[in-house]
């Protein structure tokens, strides 16, 4: 007992000497549902849900923070709302499209600016390859074809529901 009461003592001292930035603290009110899932090396994980269905990541290649933008890997999410994708691996260029909507999206890697139905953008998370998978920006693509997308800080959950519920059947 005398062991456990130690070391609960040291890890107490070991996180009070963690400068704050590197400390996380998560306060949940009593009777709380909010959940927050880790991956092995600690990062949170991002859930994608799109028309009320699970969007499916493979380990290696979760949906992934940064700068205050939520970046997913290429295909998943494009497909499941019925989209379909196509990757110019020389230029370095993502050109996405939409059949039912008529809706399509061209961005490159490591690029601001972007084409969505023939008018110039620019994106605020340019695409970026990591580990050999290219990442977008998840609500660019989503809404570039046509779909609505909420984020809940809470449970770091993206809802994107497809405008025309044609990403319904796809599995």
């Amino acid at each position: 007992m005398r062991n456990l009461i130690r070391l609960a003592a040291f890890a107490s001292a070991a996180v009070a000497a963690l400068p704050a930035a590197a400390q996380t603290k998560i306060v949940t009110p009593p009777g709380s549902t909010t959940r927050v899932t880790t991956t092995p090396r600690g990062d949170q994980i991002i859930t994608v849900n799109v028309n009320q269905k699970p969007v499916t990541f493979e380990e290696t290649r979760r949906p992934m923070m940064l700068s205050g933008r939520v970046m997913v890997p290429l295909r998943g999410v494009i497909e499941r709302l019925g989209g379909n994708v196509l990757w110019d691996a020389k230029e370095r260029v993502v050109t996405g499209a939409h059949p039912g909507s008529k809706q399509q999206f061209r961005i490159r890697v490591g690029s601001n600016d972007a084409l969505v139905n023939g008018e110039n953008m620019t994106l605020d998370a340019p695409p970026r390859v990591t580990n050999g998978t290219t990442y977008v920006p998840l609500r660019f693509v989503s809404e570039a074809l046509g779909a609505q997308v909420r984020w809940d800080n809470a449970s770091r959950t993206v809802t994107i529901t497809a405008a025309d519920g044609s990403a319904a059947a796809v599995e």
